[in-house]
């Protein structure tokens, strides 16, 4: 069996293999965005019809096109207005709700591009006799298979680009760049995986604003879909991609290193768009070592290709000059499992949480999967590094050669197999942190005149920088008109500090929100000054103590 046909007999086992993997392996159980808190309270009796309906994350979140609505006890839906503010989502009823028990349903999209799905109930005035369940949104497995596919499309064609142009420019012997024959095979291998990094980038766009508002993937042959993808972050990587593997091709075919190298790094860069790293901090770190990690796994998996082409049967290539390139290859592939190791630690240790998740969560035993393909992988290489490099180099064995041959379309093969691990690696979020709900510590009631009163809640309550939130209502809960916004200070009478001023930001009718620092424990004042009308604007105080 020639070399050439072991590698398409090996690629066959390793789409095949991943495709099994993507069957089995279950379905994403959680995301990165916690849910800290809702306003009205899960399960909760509110005397008064709320104007806005607020669901807090622990991390800013965006919109995806559906999966936010309200529902009435009976399924039918309430028309809401629906937006983001930073961490939270809002939902704005266009008309005062009526007595009864409300549904929620929510759907965002966390900072890493994971959609996080969930609901709660809430009533006002007396709760309904019966009503709906919450709406549970299942992922439709038909859309996570051909995403996960095309995400190993997309990787193993970026990879590939980045790695033949590293293979090309820096590993390969002038020999192998003199041969018209090889170099001819090796760029059209660079071609075709530029082309397939920008096909699968294409296709991915709209399928992942499918995946994001919980959309069936008969929504793929929508003209909203395509349009919704590139109008955003999609449209911005798929433009990286082509336009950056195309510059890589270019730069290559016409042996300008530099052209190339920056197209292939551009087409690499798209991958810190999109991904968990978005998530972790410090945003340096985590960046750094993902390009790392995705740069050495490149300049493994195109370098293994390239030698594919090199050792092949098919050229005329002289043993000096293979045993060149590969001992090349051999030095640079040392330095990568460095890379590879350190990074994949490091980068674990910021998304995973805890060391524990690696056996209770679908993310961390995935990662196990991958890791115990690297290992064969690095077996493989250690073995070609420190037993057949020396043969052939040394003592041109040709039977070493062979062996080498064969070696390397296996490591391939199970790198190919890290490549699917990879694509639902990606499609999976990492455990999350464990987020208590924010419980306030300090709540003030400040009566302004006989009907109107001042509700301060300051939040968590400790020393330093404090959430401080005011809503001035009526006897009966309803939010009050001011003629100007309020104001509000702290102070400490003993030791005298402040008073300290704190601009107050609208958030909804009778509602407003500011930051406080209380840089020392002990009792401090919260004055609060409301325009209630042209000629009345009473002045209110309370304390609080600052543990």
């Amino acid at each position: 069996m020639s070399a050439l046909s072991r590698t398409r007999r090996a690629w066959h086992w390793a789409v095949l293999a991943g495709l099994a993997l993507v069957l089995v392996w279950p379905a994403p159980a959680s995301a990165h965005a916690v849910l800290v808190s809702t306003d009205p309270a899960d399960g909760s009796v509110v005397a008064a019809a709320p104007t806005n309906i607020r669901v807090e994350f622990n991390e800013p979140i965006s919109l995806p096109p559906a999966g936010n609505e309200l529902l009435d006890a009976s399924g039918k839906g309430v028309p809401v207005d629906v937006a983001v503010q930073n961490n939270a989502l809002v939902l704005t009823p266009r008309s005062a709700l009526g007595d009864g028990s409300y549904v929620v349903a929510y759907r965002v999209v966390s900072a890493d591009t994971h959609p996080v799905s969930g609901g709660f109930t809430f009533s006002v005035g007396v709760p309904s006799a019966t009503t709906v369940s919450v709406p549970t949104g299942q992922e439709q497995r038909e859309l996570t298979i051909v995403r996960v596919s095309l995400e190993a499309l997309r990787y193993a064609g970026l990879l590939a680009v980045a790695g033949l142009v590293v293979f090309v420019e820096l590993v390969a012997a002038p020999g192998v760049r003199a041969d018209r024959a090889a170099m001819t095979t090796l760029l059209g291998v660079l071609s075709a995986s530029a082309l397939a990094a920008a096909a699968g980038q294409l296709l991915l766009t709209p399928l992942n604003v499918l995946w994001e508002g919980g959309s069936p993937l008969s929504g793929f042959v929508s003209w909203r879909t395509w349009a919704d993808g590139f109008s955003g972050i999609g449209g911005v990587t798929f433009a990286m991609v082509a336009a950056g593997g195309g510059v890589a091709v270019v730069g290559a075919r016409r042996d300008r290193p530099v052209l190339a190298v920056t197209g292939a790094a551009t087409a690499m860069a798209s991958l810190i768009l999109v991904g968990h790293t978005r998530s972790y901090g410090p945003p340096w770190l985590v960046l750094v070592s993902d390009l790392v990690h995705v740069s050495s796994g490149a300049i493994w998996w195109g370098g293994l290709i390239g030698l594919s082409v090199v050792w092949s049967d098919r050229f005329s290539l002289r043993a000096v000059v293979k045993a060149s390139t590969l001992s090349r290859f051999s030095t640079l592939a040392a330095v990568t499992v460095v890379g590879l190791i350190a990074t994949g630690v490091l980068l674990y240790w910021r998304i995973g949480h805890s060391w524990s998740g690696l056996l209770t969560s679908d993310y961390g035993r995935l990662v196990l999967v991958k890791a115990g393909l690297v290992v064969p992988v690095l077996a493989m290489a250690g073995w070609n590094r420190f037993r057949l490099v020396p043969r052939i180099v040394g003592r041109s064995d040709r039977a070493a050669g062979g062996t080498l041959r064969r070696v390397v379309v296996a490591e391939a093969a199970v790198i190919a197999g890290v490549l699917a691990a990879t694509s639902i690696l990606i499609t999976q979020s990492p455990p999350a942190p464990k987020v208590e709900p924010v419980v306030p510590e300090h709540e003030l009631a400040l009566k302004l005149t006989d009907d109107t009163t001042a509700e301060v809640v300051i939040t968590p309550g400790t020393r330093g920088v404090n959430a401080v939130e005011l809503h001035l209502v009526d006897e009966q809960g309803r939010p009050v008109t001011v003629v100007d916004p309020p104001t509000l200070d702290v102070r400490m009478e003993s030791p005298k500090i402040g008073p300290f001023d704190h601009p107050l930001s609208p958030t909804g009718p009778g509602r407003w929100t500011a930051t406080a620092d209380f840089p020392l424990p002990g009792t401090w004042t919260v004055t609060v000054s409301a325009r209630l009308s042209t000629f009345t604007e009473p002045v209110v105080s309370g304390t609080v103590v600052i543990p």
